[in-house]
């Protein structure tokens, strides 16, 4: 009867150590947070690709990513889509951040608060700013073990169009005039990393009658720098002008002109 009783005591204790480890897992965060903080030009945009290495088995839905923008937003816009295809079996995320030049006191940065599923991992993010001036300047920003390239997603050597992406959760902002979210997102992403022209997807976001960037101006001709009075090749005789002189200059006779002319003088 004792030994039955210990028995039974160690089994309803070892049901409590479960329900205690169970209550605590189903306590521990289901989700990671991080922090970006974008800032393009005004009138040009900002990239970001987040890259969720090794994931086999893992999507990117609403439900599993979710990017949000917080504190002053002004006239800007943000879009968030995933390639419908993955680059080398990873999953990449791609946040576009507009900032317009319709809003001349709108804020400097913005502030990105990125929630992922554990399940995802943790992620690098990769920010290309400011794609749409002279030369676009890529930072990696490391949020994780490991370092990616720019530009790391599918078709990098060509177009992308706005059906190679799916849209992840809502854009916010005021759309740009004649693109989707999926398609400013790859309007954005040829312009920093492709060599495909971008003065519509430019003047959507500038608006109209943006200037387009040309060839860095020729500088200016040099002065030419005026050099010492040359003498008339014309050799006058004593009271007699020289007709090609064109300046006024000051010969230095040698000294056997000089003697000779003086000779003559004399008679």
């Amino acid at each position: 009867m004792m030994r039955l009783r210990l028995a039974v005591s160690s089994l309803a204790a070892a049901s409590l150590l479960a329900l205690c480890a169970a209550a605590s897992t189903a306590g521990a965060p289901a989700t990671r947070d991080a922090k970006l903080t974008l800032n393009p030009a005004p009138g040009d945009v900002e990239l970001a690709e987040l890259e969720f290495p090794r994931q086999r088995r893992q999507s990117i839905t609403p439900s599993t990513l979710a990017v949000a923008a917080h504190g002053i937003f002004g006239h800007d816009y943000l879009a968030v889509a995933t390639p419908r295809r993955r680059p080398h079996g990873e999953l990449v995320a791609l946040v576009l951040l507009v900032n317009r030049r319709t809003a001349p006191a709108g804020p400097a940065s913005v502030r990105i608060s990125v929630r992922s599923r554990r399940s995802l991992g943790s992620f690098v993010a990769v920010k290309l700013r400011d794609p749409l001036a002279a030369r676009p300047s890529g930072t990696l920003v490391k949020l994780g073990s490991r370092s990616e390239l720019p530009c790391a997603i599918p078709r990098a050597s060509s177009v992308l169009h706005a059906s190679d992406l799916r849209q992840v959760g809502r854009a916010r902002g005021a759309a740009l005039a004649g693109y989707t979210p999926t398609g400013a997102l790859a309007a954005a992403f040829d312009a920093a990393c492709t060599a495909v022209d971008s003065s519509a997807f430019r003047q959507a976001v500038q608006g109209p009658g943006a200037p387009a960037p040309g060839p860095a101006p020729a500088p200016p001709p040099p002065v030419p720098v005026p050099g010492p009075p040359r003498c008339s090749p014309c050799s006058p005789r004593p009271g007699v002008a020289c007709p090609l002189v064109a300046a006024e200059a000051v010969c230095v006779a040698g000294k056997d002109e000089a003697a000779r002319s003086m000779a003559a003088g004399a008679h």
